[in-house]
């Protein structure tokens, strides 16, 4: 007898990771907008909990770096630039910077050269390279 798999509730999908964080009264007042919001925090806290992992335990396939995408962008784009000592980098920061230098350049941003670029862009780990510079920035 083969089990049947449960599948869950969408809404459910959403609520489940702030149970213990939230009452059900607390999340059934919340609006859409900030279910989402908290889902795709947590879901960014994941990701990046679950690359910090990969990191520590030494997966390190390229120069040093999670993979090619992340070394070429360290290299070409983001190890030139001085950072500020007050200010944390964060992943965010630095997707910012490379998506500017990148597209910036591009006349349509909806041509096979962009669709190309953001393929590749799409594989580099934001957050390796900022826990990478900002090591850098204590050490200096």
């Amino acid at each position: 007898m083969e089990k049947s798999k449960q599948i869950m509730d969408p809404w459910e999908m959403m609520y489940e990771p702030f149970k213990g964080v939230y009452t059900e009264d607390e999340i059934d007042e919340m609006t859409l907008a900030e279910v989402s919001e908290l889902h795709d925090q947590h879901l960014k806290e994941e990701n990046k909990n679950e690359l910090n992992t990969k990191i520590t335990m030494g997966n390190t396939n390229y120069n040093g770096y999670h993979n090619y995408e992340t070394w070429r962008v360290m290299l070409e784009i983001l190890g030139d630039i001085e950072w500020d000592d007050d200010e944390e980098v964060t992943a965010d920061i630095l997707k910012e910077i490379v998506d500017d230098v990148v597209f910036s350049n591009s006349v349509e941003k909806d041509c096979l050269a962009a669709d190309y670029a953001r393929s590749f862009l799409s594989n580099v780990n934001y957050y390796e390279l900022a826990e990478t510079i900002n090591e850098d920035r204590l050490e200096s």
